[in-house]
């Protein structure tokens, strides 16, 4: 009697072995069991999760430069269940562009991205951004990690460069541009830019002056100046005697843009930077030239 009564209480599954009848009736859902949001989409995934209906792949990783994490990888949907949902955790950290939903596939790389100068980003340990992905209600994710990098955890550059006139010049990792003719303009960050101009407009003039949109500029002399291609720049701290604390007056450069020289750039928003110049070509008069220039993370005051 007491078996007749335990059968009765158990679901009606047909042709399945008593062992595997409570475990797969009922479970026509999806193969993703995270529970639903309100908004009818699981909510975000605590730890990695593969679905083979959404790819999320191997490569997907935060490349970080200077003050921007890249975040780099490609997200596949099946078919038939294209891309619905994309969602970053933490998700105050990334901002996206141009990314276009529901889709069949989706490249992150050039369209995700994360401000490391953004203060709830922790110093001195891996930090972990997780990718949640997914085609209707069915889900995958995947955590990468990166380090906020040294030079941004330093107490003078949570408002740019150092105000104290104690202070030393120091520099940022390079960001290296080509300039291919005259009045070339050169965007350095979101400060502003450059051209370099030559009075006559000759294409062949070995002195051509550099003139700054949005700032303004002075030729730096020092002995002190290595180039970057030594490996001396931006490790080096430099005095505020070597190169200088005096404002520029004016946006056109004081001395000409000539092979291996150097200028301060002083950006009307407050970035200051160090612009080296070379010859691309076994002359400097020939096109293209190089430009290598450096953010000061630390700077003394007037």
């Amino acid at each position: 009697m007491k078996t007749k009564l335990s059968l009765l209480a158990l679901p009606l599954c047909l042709g399945l072995a008593l062992t595997l009848a409570l475990v797969a009736c009922g479970s026509d859902g999806p193969t993703n069991s995270t529970p639903s949001s309100s908004s009818g989409l699981p909510p975000p995934l605590s730890s990695e999760v593969s679905n083979p209906e959404v790819k999320i792949s191997d490569d997907f990783a935060v490349s970080v430069t200077y003050e921007i994490g890249d975040i780099i990888g490609k997200i596949d949907g099946s078919g038939n269940n294209p891309i619905t949902k994309i969602e970053f955790t933490p998700s105050g950290w990334v901002q996206t562009r141009n990314i276009t939903l529901p889709s069949p596939s989706i490249n992150l790389t050039g369209k995700a991205d994360i401000d490391l100068t953004n203060s709830s980003i922790q110093c001195g340990k891996p930090q972990t951004i997780q990718v949640q992905a997914c085609a209707e209600k069915i889900c995958s994710s995947k955590n990468a990690t990166f380090e906020k990098p040294a030079y941004l955890c330093e107490p003078s550059s949570s408002s740019g460069a150092s105000s104290s006139s104690e202070a030393g010049w120091r520099f940022g990792p390079p960001t290296n541009a080509n300039i291919d003719k005259l009045n070339d303009d050169v965007n350095i960050g979101s400060a502003g830019s450059f051209i370099l101009r030559s009075e006559d407009n000759n294409p062949k003039d070995g002195t051509p002056d550099m003139v700054v949109t949005g700032g303004k500029v002075r030729s730096v002399v020092s002995q002190n100046l290595i180039s970057e291609k030594n490996g001396q720049i931006p490790t080096t701290t430099y005095s505020a005697a070597d190169l200088g604390k005096n404002v520029p007056a004016s946006n056109v450069s004081d001395e000409p843009a000539t092979d291996e020289s150097y200028f301060l750039v002083y950006f009307d928003n407050g970035d200051k930077y160090l612009v080296y110049f070379e010859r691309g070509g076994s002359r400097w008069s020939e096109w293209p030239k190089k430009c290598t220039y450096w953010k000061a993370i630390e700077s003394p005051s007037p």
